[in-house]
């Protein structure tokens, strides 16, 4: 499993968040898969990053969040994408299509909506006072009530 699946939303949309303010620095290259760096909170704290591609797990942080824990945390996401940036490109398309994606179902929803209102709409103008008096009864008094009615 990669570090990207194996982290939350919330620490790639931070990490994304650090990668894209610069607050990764002192990068070292141990190896091809193997990875040592400093990540800025923006604040006044540093923490230290050990990054391990072939083994996500494997690598650590000692922030409050992940410090003894094996969990991807926004430090490690961040230090990734600032290695592999063509990730951080990748990983925003794809949270870009997604948001529009939802965009275009939720205005599809709302014309649906607006759709069931106005069949609403003419269906309750076009009957009689009668019938509407009957409707609106009907609404009012449950199945339950009418059992009770006729017990």
């Amino acid at each position: 499993m990669s570090i990207l699946t194996l982290s939350s939303n919330r620490s790639l949309s931070r990490g994304y968040q650090y990668y894209v303010d610069n607050l990764v620095s002192h990068i070292n290259k141990i190896n091809d898969t193997e990875f040592d760096a400093k990540v800025s909170n923006g604040k006044d704290k540093i923490y230290q990053v050990h990054l391990d591609i072939a083994h996500p797990r494997k690598s650590t942080c000692n922030c409050p969040y992940a410090d003894g824990r094996l969990i991807i945390c926004k430090h490690k996401i961040a230090t990734y994408f600032t290695i592999f940036p063509e990730e951080a490109r990748a990983y925003i398309e794809e949270v870009e299509a997604f948001e529009e994606e939802s965009k275009k179902r939720y205005q599809a929803y709302l014309k649906e909506q607006e759709k069931h209102f106005q069949e609403i709409k003419n269906y309750v103008y076009h009957l009689s006072k009668q019938e509407l008096r009957e409707q609106l009864i009907n609404c009012l008094i449950s199945e339950e009530d009418l059992d009770d009615y006729y017990d």
